[in-house]
């Protein structure tokens, strides 16, 4: 027998705490798609149980929430996030247009450049190139 997944919405207080978390709070909203805006976003967290952590990647799973989240609480974009052995949906609401079609970005600070070049085998200095390169790129791309 399975059991039933259960969603619950953190108050306010545990996602400050959250957020109060360095490697949590690196992937953060960045823009929101309605308007362009590019802060003030209210961030709603959820804490979800009783999917397992072999599910918690499965599309699956992730396109039965998705569905749920739009339903239930009109969010357009969330994302599954694990933190301490935890599963969570993370999702923004735009202060200016109230839109929850907010996309993330990652902050990517010295010590994930450190671990990139770990896993690379590159210097932090080449990694960081290569970064840029990539980013030069997507802007010339998007203009």
């Amino acid at each position: 027998m399975t059991k039933p997944i259960i969603i619950r919405e953190l108050p306010a207080n545990k996602v400050k705490q959250l957020l109060a978390d360095k490697k949590f709070a690196r992937f953060k909203p960045e823009a929101c798609n309605q308007c362009g805006e590019k802060r003030g976003f209210m961030r709603r967290i959820f804490k979800i149980t009783g999917v397992t952590k072999a599910k918690q990647g499965d599309d699956e799973t992730q396109r039965l929430l998705q569905f749920h989240f739009k339903q239930r609480y009109a969010i357009d974009f969330i994302f599954f996030r694990t933190h301490g052995q935890q599963f969570f949906v993370d999702s923004a609401v735009c202060d200016s247009c109230q839109s929850t079609a907010v996309t993330y970005d990652i902050e990517i600070d010295d010590e994930v450049l450190a671990k990139i070049a770990e896993y690379t085998g590159r210097s932090k200095a080449q990694v960081k190139s290569g970064l840029e390169m990539v980013y030069q790129r997507l802007q010339d791309y998007t203009r």
